[in-house]
């Protein structure tokens, strides 16, 4: 699957459009998205793998995802998504 993302990104990157990661971060919002790259691509992280795969680029972005919102399947009922969408790498 993860190679299937690959060339998906790949193709994606080739038209213009950058990538988006939805990432929890452990459950803890103060979290930095790169850190939590930079740890689970260590060779000592179950699925390191699957992250130098998928690794992110500059150009891409990262939304933080709640589990849940108010116990609502969807984590975003009312909020505007674009908001909370960021750079993975700033200059």
């Amino acid at each position: 699957m993860a190679r299937n993302l690959r060339r998906l990104k790949q193709r994606a990157r080739k038209a213009g459009i950058p990538a988006i990661y939805v990432n929890d971060n452990f459950g803890k919002w103060q979290s930095d998205f790169r850190r939590t790259i930079e740890h689970c691509g260590k060779p000592t992280v179950r699925g390191h793998d699957v992250v130098q795969l998928l690794k992110p680029a500059k150009e891409d972005y990262f939304v933080l995802k709640p589990s849940s919102l108010f116990g609502s399947g969807n984590p975003y009922p009312h909020w505007d998504c674009g908001k909370f969408l960021r750079p993975v790498y700033r200059e």
